[in-house]
């Protein structure tokens, strides 16, 4: 018989399943990454020789994950059951390392949300399935000071790795933490603690050291975008809240409740260093490292369970017993009213895409498509949802559609070494700068634009394209093949 927190762990794939296209910014890029896969794999994409496959990539897990769940689902299906799952995952990976952590029930249900913030947002698919294998990995973590047998020791040294081929950001984010949670005043002691964590540093070298990871976007340096912000967004990121004066007030509530009601601070290093750690991240961690961006920001939710550690029941009175106990049905209701919030703009979303499955529709499978989101924005979500919505026509309808996160190193699926498509992530953030002199030598069938207007005087000379569907703000023309 399942508690109630199991129940509302459920709940937390609902936001997710209403939806057919979920709304997550880089999603349909990785849900085109394994359809482009499948496609090379049996040879069934006109668009083969511009693609090669990459064994040696920190996102196999959860590229895999999604390609075995496409077998029976296909693409899109499982793009959403693994988001939906992964939901659910976070609640319960959080909840178990922090009940192994004896931290209080109550913190739990807070942790049911938290997922549906920034990273969901921007559909940092890689990023969400591995966040829970790093609760899962602490939760293995035997804080006791002693020695480990060897199966302890090949656990930890299988974990980290398994971590790395998850995501690189989260293995080394995690091997932190629990190097950190590790702790024993003796430093040499605590070397021999770590050392199966430092086991990984090889396997990291090689990738960097690679000869495809050693070009390009990897030799971008950081770039760090220090300010002031980052203090005051600290509070709300922790709840996956968005910003502004009373959603920070809501945040600094629910991080000091525990304060007023017999809780605590500890006084172990290895209670608050972690949470100390997260809190450098935030503050002073790099917004773009090795070409990946918002690289602290996509952290924002995975620190509560963190601050939880730090906490612990102190003795108390009657009165304060019972506010003590009051804190969980508060902190699940607070839970359910954010599931409740997430779902409802969940809803709204749906009806706002529901023009772009229709327009898509009209467009024939196997084809190459450029995208030109010139209103990359609706009114559900504060990213940019429809930055790379084009892509979707790889899922849906089979082909091509750029620009490709093919582009970038740590992608399973990359154009080949030579192969320099025009398309880069220019055409999504500026498509004003589209030419028809210059991009009608690629070989596109269509061009699906988003735009408040009929945009087609404006970007194809007379009689260049025909437009096959308008719905919503959604412009999908096909070239006309007999245009000079």
């Amino acid at each position: 018989m399942f508690e109630p927190f199991s129940i509302v762990c459920l709940f937390a794939a609902l936001p997710v399943l209403v939806t057919t296209l979920p709304p997550m910014v880089d999603l349909p890029q990785h849900a085109a990454q394994i359809a482009l896969l499948r496609d090379v794999l049996a040879g069934e994409t006109p668009f083969a020789s511009l693609f090669e496959v990459q064994l040696f990539t920190p996102y196999w897990f959860g590229y895999s994950l999604l390609f075995l769940l496409a077998k029976p689902l296909g693409v899109v299906r499982a793009a959403k059951a693994l988001v939906a799952l992964t939901m659910i995952a976070y609640a319960w990976a959080a909840s178990h390392f922090a009940a192994r952590a004896k931290v209080a029930p109550h913190w739990r249900w807070l942790f049911v949300p938290l997922p549906f913030g920034f990273a969901y947002e921007w559909g940092f698919l890689n990023f969400l399935v591995a966040v829970p294998l790093g609760f899962v990995f602490l939760a293995q973590i035997d804080r006791e000071s002693r020695e480990r047998s060897w199966r302890e020791v090949l656990v930890l040294v299988a974990w980290v790795h398994l971590l790395f081929f998850a995501h690189v950001l989260v293995m080394a984010y995690f091997v932190a933490v629990a190097a950190l949670l590790l702790h024993v005043p003796n430093p040499r002691q605590w070397l021999r603690r770590v050392a199966p964590l430092a086991s990984v540093g090889p396997v990291v070298i090689l990738w960097v050291l690679g000869k495809r990871a050693a070009a390009g976007e990897v030799r971008v340096p950081p770039v760090w975008g220090w300010h002031w912000g980052r203090v005051e967004a600290l509070p709300s990121t922790l709840f996956s809240l968005p910003l502004g004066d009373v959603y920070l007030a809501l945040a600094l509530v629910l991080a000091t409740a525990p304060l007023l009601c017999g809780y605590r601070v500890r006084r172990s290093p290895a209670a608050l260093a972690p949470f100390a750690f997260h809190a450098l991240v935030m503050l002073l961690g790099p917004h773009v490292a090795f070409g990946t961006s918002f690289v602290y920001e996509r952290f924002g939710y995975v620190g509560l369970p963190l601050l939880a550690l730090a906490f612990e029941e102190a003795p108390a009175g009657p009165s304060v017993v019972r506010a003590r106990r009051a804190l969980e049905p508060v902190y699940a209701f607070v839970a359910l009213a954010m599931l409740a919030v997430h779902l409802r703009r969940a809803v709204r979303y749906e009806a706002e895409s529901a023009a772009f499955r229709e327009v898509i529709a009209e467009a024939k499978p196997g084809r190459r498509m450029l995208g030109m989101p010139f209103l990359r924005g609706g009114v559900s979500y504060q990213a940019p949802t429809y930055v790379h919505y084009a892509t979707w026509y790889s899922s849906l309808r089979g082909g091509l559609a750029e620009f490709s996160f093919a582009t970038f190193f740590p992608q399973v699926v990359r154009y080949r070494s030579g192969v320099r498509p025009l398309a880069t992530d220019r055409v999504n953030w500026s498509p004003e700068l589209f030419s028809w002199d210059e991009w009608k030598r690629e070989g596109y069938t269509y061009f699906l634009v988003r735009q408040a207007h009929d945009p087609q005087n404006e970007l194809f000379p007379a009689g260049a394209v025909r437009r096959v569907a308008a719905r919503g703000g959604w412009w999908l023309f096909e070239v006309n093949e007999e245009a000079p």
